[in-house]
């Protein structure tokens, strides 16, 4: 048995072939850099030991390459990880635009049905002022047209008797004739209605019985309403009278207003003195030729148009 030991350790001998005289020998030897050189020593058996001679080992240190590591795999993994997030993203960012666009679907449908309702609204107005213009213009032919080509105007006696008798107006006894029995109670009447002329053109005698009249607390609005219309219907041919008794009246009724302590702004408001009444007469009679040549045919025809839209009804 053949034993071979390098600096004390043994050696593992691999022998060759037979025809080769050369020994391979394999030994675990912990170099160390205090003892550089090794015995190498061979036993054969127990009792042959023989020093081949030594084995001097140095020990080079050479520099540690570099780490090197395969970047492959970490740019698959980043990119994988990326195309991951990526996924992930995306499917997180669909419903969120989904939701947008039909969001923004809606709300162009909801602004093109707002406006296609607004024309239609625009139409249909457009369609109501030329119907109802054309209705107005058919309403102002008609309030202007007036049958026979004059407007109805009254004459002055049925227009006096209805503002100063309004309750009997034309079958008023004023407006019809006396009869008498005989020619002698004729003659009478007449000799009395010209005694009476003559007290109601006597200034003085007039006023004196308006005076009394409006001192008489019994005597109601109509009765003295209706004083004041006989008045106006007595002396009709005589009206510059009338203005100058009624300028007296009037001068009376503002000093007795002064002095009882009356509001100025209620007087000649009320209408309730024959003195008032006899006025408001005095003015429709002086009115009516500017009513009939002026002013009548403007208000007719304001008559006519708001009673026309008072006919229609409402429209909204």
């Amino acid at each position: 048995e053949i034993m071979v030991t390098v600096g004390g350790e043994r050696c593992t001998i691999d022998l060759g072939t037979t025809t080769d005289i050369s020994l391979s020998c394999n030994a675990n030897i912990n170099i160390s850099s205090s003892s550089p050189v090794y015995p190498v020593m061979v036993s054969v058996g127990l009792s042959l030991t023989f020093s081949v001679g030594s084995l001097n080992l140095t020990v080079t240190k050479n520099p540690v390459p570099p780490a090197t590591y395969d970047l492959l795999p970490i740019i698959l993994s980043v990119v994988g990880g990326g195309v991951v997030v990526a996924l992930l993203v995306i499917v997180a960012m669909v419903p969120m635009v989904c939701c947008v666009v039909i969001a923004n679907r809606r709300k162009k449908l909801r602004l093109n049905n707002l406006m296609i309702e607004m024309g239609r609204w625009e139409a249909g107005m457009a369609n109501e002022c030329r119907t109802a213009f054309a209705e107005l213009q058919i309403d102002l032919n008609d309030v202007m047209h007036v049958k026979d080509g004059s407007y109805p105007f009254r004459d002055f006696p049925s227009y006096a008797m209805r503002l100063l008798f309004p309750r009997d107006g034309d079958q008023h006894l004023v407006l019809k004739p006396v009869e008498f029995s005989n020619g002698k109670d004729h003659e009478e009447a007449i000799k009395q209605l010209k005694v009476f002329k003559e007290f109601l053109l006597d200034k003085a005698s007039l006023l004196a019985m308006i005076e009394a009249l409006e001192g008489r607390a019994r005597l109601s609005f109509v009765d003295r309403s209706k004083v004041a219309s006989f008045l106006i219907v007595a002396l009709q041919n005589e009206l510059p009278y009338v203005t100058d008794v009624l300028m007296t009246l009037l001068s009376d009724l503002m000093r007795s207003s002064v002095a009882n302590s009356q509001d100025p702004k209620l007087l000649l408001r009320r209408t309730e003195s024959v003195a008032e009444k006899l006025l408001s007469n005095w003015l429709c009679f002086l009115l009516y030729p500017h009513i009939k040549e002026h002013v009548g045919e403007p208000l007719f025809i304001l008559f006519r148009a708001i009673k026309s839209q008072l006919e229609k009804g409402p429209v909204d």
